[in-house]
């Protein structure tokens, strides 16, 4: 999708001219196994037309790819870029006829389905003054705000009939860090976004284990859990997102 391309410019021109004044560095590549839950719906008339990505679809966990990289830059507020594409097909059944969008949809006859739900989160955020300073360096807690866009596509085909939406859309989110290190090769990490309004409700939560034996390098594991209800141009998009993750990166 175009989107994906310019977030990925977007990215890189934040990253290089201010990786020059930075004074910490961080950057990881993960592999995250998440399993898909909840529903979707276009334009729906009734509670049949709301569609299951499990029981319906046939969605099944897998792993995806994601991206994140923090700059930490003295006075400025520091900054914390993600990227986490998210894409699923399969082939479902429904046992009911439905509606998605303008088309009507036969009930137990095979359906062929792409949910595309790709988000970008740019976050800017400052640690609290002293903490690290007054434990030793073991504990130190980030607060700030983070932009989230979601780069969303629906397909659905049966036969001859095809319907699909896509949108961009994006959202504020508060934004809590915390790092507990007893030990230099040791950390203890948890990350948690969300925001609640209007039509809109968003919440991240990422808990990782970090071991660097050999600076800069590291690896972690952990768990993520992403749950998403947004409606944009009469699409309902009510997903959660759930499940172990491993990463390997460098930090300076």
């Amino acid at each position: 999708m175009k989107l994906s391309r310019i977030a990925g410019f977007v990215f890189i021109a934040l990253l290089l001219p201010a990786a020059l004044y930075a004074v910490g560095f961080e950057v990881a590549v993960s592999g995250w196994y998440p399993s898909p839950q909840g529903e979707v719906s276009y334009n729906p008339i009734g509670t049949g037309d709301v569609i299951d990505l499990e029981d319906d679809l046939g969605y099944e966990d897998t792993w995806h790819v994601s991206g994140r990289a923090k700059l930490e830059i003295p006075i400025i507020p520091s900054i914390y870029l993600m990227a986490t594409p998210l894409e699923y097909d399969d082939i479902g059944t429904k046992n009911i006829e439905f509606n998605f969008g303008d088309t009507t949809f036969s009930a137990d006859v095979a359906l062929e389905s792409t949910l595309t739900l790709n988000m970008y989160d740019i976050g800017l955020y400052y640690d609290i003054p002293f903490l690290e300073l007054a434990t030793s360096g073991i504990l130190s807690v980030e607060l700030g705000l983070n932009a989230r866009i979601f780069d969303t596509a629906v397909t659905i085909e049966q036969g001859v009939l095809e319907e699909s939406e896509d949108y961009v859309a994006g959202c504020p989110l508060a934004y809590i860090g915390v790092r507990v290190s007893p030990i230099d090769s040791l950390a203890f990490e948890a990350e948690a976004r969300g925001v609640t309004y209007s039509d809109i409700t968003v919440l991240s939560a990422i808990g990782r284990v970090k071991l660097s034996p050999f600076s800069p390098l590291f690896v972690a594991g952990g768990y993520r859990y992403e749950a998403v209800d947004i409606e944009i141009e009469d699409v309902v998009v009510d997903v959660q997102f759930g499940g172990p993750f491993a990463e390997v990166g460098m930090q300076f």
